[in-house]
């Protein structure tokens, strides 16, 4: 008899190569139906432009000031070691 566990791990395994067949097939499919509605080797405008948008988005985010940020939580500043 075969132990819970080995049982366990081959099920996990066989399963995890299914889920990939799956999501790989279903990425080819997928792929095969955008190139048939475009030209060859053409992206679609209305993806690029999300992808431009979200791209801009991040970098001004990550442009934001940090001054002011996590005021009033865990150590005091310098001035009011001090006091």
């Amino acid at each position: 008899m075969i132990p819970l566990e080995i049982k366990g791990a081959v099920a996990g395994a066989l399963s995890s190569v299914l889920i990939l067949a799956v999501t790989l097939t279903a990425g080819g499919f997928y792929r095969t139906h955008v190139e048939g509605e475009t030209e060859a080797g053409k992206a679609l405008p209305a993806t690029e432009n999300a992808t431009a948008r979200g791209r801009s988005f991040f970098s001004k985010l990550c442009a934001l000031p940090r001054s002011g940020r996590g005021r009033g939580r865990g150590r005091p500043q310098s001035s009011e070691a001090t006091n």
